[in-house]
Parts: structure tokens; C-alpha cells; sequence
């Protein structure tokens, strides 16, 4: 059968669809060795970490303070109010037993004496969490002035290219 021939409508008037001749030695494809050949791969996984982080650290100085930022934050918020709720129930204790000194002082303190980590622990997250805070804001503004002057640099100097050529 040709292929001018194959291409003709049948019988039921569908037209067969074209297919390469198959030759009769045709065999299955090799098959795969079960091993995989062995390559050593030439990428260094921690040096390219490193200067992942590294290189973002220089670019995008904002991220490295400001998340750290804002769990220091959050840590220290939840401390915080931990150490303000062992207050609130240490004067709660001083009104029910019906001290003559209903000082808020003394409650701080007796809370303090039950649970001294929490003040301690507080005290430090807070403390880290904003001055890391306020180094996202310095690094934001140092970028932008950077930017700033670059491009004030930059036509300063083309204006200078343009009058010593013109």
C-alpha cells in the first residue's frame, strides 16, 4: 500500500491515520543499566550558602535585623505580660488578704521573687528587639542615602562629561 493510498477514506469514511512503516527488524530499545554512572558533583553546598547569606547581608542588610527584630519582639512582649499577669495576681493576693500597705511595688517585687526569669528574660528580649529594630530603620535610611548620592554623583558627572566635550 502507498501512501496516496492510506490517505484515502475507508470504507466507513474515516481517514486511517499516517503512520511511518515499521521495518521488521525493529527491536525494543536497549535497556538501562540498573547503576547510574557515579558523578562527583563540583558544587559546594556551605561555601554557596555562605555567600547567599553573606552577599544578602551586604545587598539587603534590612532582613537580618528586622525579623530577628520582631521575634525578639514578640518573645519579649509575651515575657512581659507573663511577668505583668504574676504581678496582677500577687496584688490581687494583697487585697484579699487585706494588707495595710496596698503598695504596687511590693506585688512587682513578691512576683518577682516567685519568677525572676520572666522579668530577666523579658527585660533582655525587649531590650534586643528594639535596638535591632532601630538597626533595620539606620540600614534602611544608609541605603537610601547611598542610593541618593550615587545618582546625584552620577549626573554631577555627566554634566561634567558634557561641558568638557560641548
Amino acid at each position: 500500500m502507498n501512501e496516496w493510498m492510506r490517505c484515502q477514506p475507508t470504507s466507513t469514511g474515516a481517514i486511517p491515520p499516517l503512520r511511518p512503516p515499521r521495518s521488521p527488524t525493529a527491536q525494543s530499545p536497549t535497556p538501562k543499566p540498573d547503576k547510574p554512572a557515579k558523578r562527583k558533583s563540583s558544587m559546594k553546598i556551605l561555601r554557596h550558602t555562605w555567600s547567599i547569606f553573606f552577599y544578602g547581608f551586604l545587598f539587603r542588610p534590612v532582613m537580618f535585623f528586622f525579623v530577628p527584630s520582631l521575634i525578639c519582639l514578640g518573645l519579649g512582649i509575651y515575657a512581659a505580660s507573663w511577668a505583668g499577669i504574676h504581678s496582677w495576681t500577687a496584688y490581687q493576693a494583697m487585697v484579699a488578704a487585706a494588707t495595710p500597705s496596698l503598695d504596687p511595688t511590693i506585688a512587682v517585687a513578691t512576683a518577682y521573687q516567685k519568677a525572676p526569669h520572666t522579668f530577666i528574660l523579658g527585660g533582655v528580649l525587649l531590650t534586643l528587639g528594639v535596638q535591632l529594630f532601630s538597626l533595620a530603620v539606620l540600614s534602611v535610611q544608609n541605603k537610601y542615602y547611598f542610593e541618593e548620592i550615587f545618582y546625584l554623583g552620577t549626573a554631577i558627572h555627566r554634566a561634567n562629561r558634557r561641558t568638557k566635550s560641548g
